[in-house]
This record gives structure tokens, sequence and C-alpha cells, in this order.
């Protein structure tokens, strides 16, 4: 399932892509050993979560490319937002058991305390939307 509308299921990521876009090299996606059998979605997710950290290390958040993307794409930093605030709190959904919705001023406030981690989230959506090659 998608963590989001507009952003894709981190696991139809392709290694191979981000390889070919000089965000890893081939020696590192050299899967573990998993079950031809079945599927140990917790397992592969770890795996995937591990490439994407690493691949993001390496994007360059001055390209311009991405710049132009953000801007096109202002739900980007709202769904980046929303990621945090999901992770802070232990995956519970807003308005639930989670955090309150929250006004501008309480969303300014707490974007500019996270903003490198907003943006940390931010290029992981980009990743996951394949919208762009990056």
């Amino acid at each position: 399932m998608s963590p989001g509308a507009l952003a894709g299921n981190p696991l139809f990521i392709s290694p191979e892509l981000l390889v070919q876009d000089g965000l890893l090299r081939e020696d590192e996606i050299q899967p573990p050993e998993f079950s031809e059998y079945t599927v140990d979605y917790a397992a592969v997710t770890l795996w995937k979560e591990g490439l994407i950290r690493k691949g993001i290390s390496r994007f360059d958040t001055s390209d311009p490319d991405f710049a132009a993307y953000r801007a096109a794409h202002p739900w980007i930093e709202d769904y980046a937002l929303i990621s945090l605030l999901k992770k802070q709190y232990g995956q519970r959904g807003i308005g639930t058991t989670g955090p309150k919705p929250c006004g501008p001023s309480v969303r300014r406030s707490f974007l500019a305390q996270g903003r490198g981690r907003v943006m940390a989230e931010g290029k992981i959506t980009l990743l996951r939307s394949g919208a762009v090659s990056l």
C-alpha cells in the first residue's frame, strides 16, 4: 500500500534504477538471501529502506530539477510533514490517537524545527513517486 495518494510504494523502487541514476553502486544492491517461495515483507522493506537512505545521502538537493519538481508539486512538503509526524507518533493516524491537526502557525514552527528531516522525507517521496528520474 502506498503511504500517500501521490507517493509510490517504496517496495516498487528499482535498485537498478538507483544505480543507473548514480545514487547507488552495483555492489550495494545485492539483496540478502530471501526465500524464493514466500515474501518476508518486513525484511524486504528494511532492505529497500536501507538502499533508499543510502541513495538519499547522495542526492543533490541543489539540483535545479529538484527545485523545479518541488515548485511544481507542493504536496511534497505536506506529505513529508505528515510522514515525519506519523513516525514520531508510532504510525498512528493523524487526528485519531496520534497528533491532532495543527494550524498554520504550529505547522510553520514544526517545519522550521525539523527542516532537515522534512527535506529528507521529501527526497524519499521523490524517489518513491517515480515521477522524476534522479
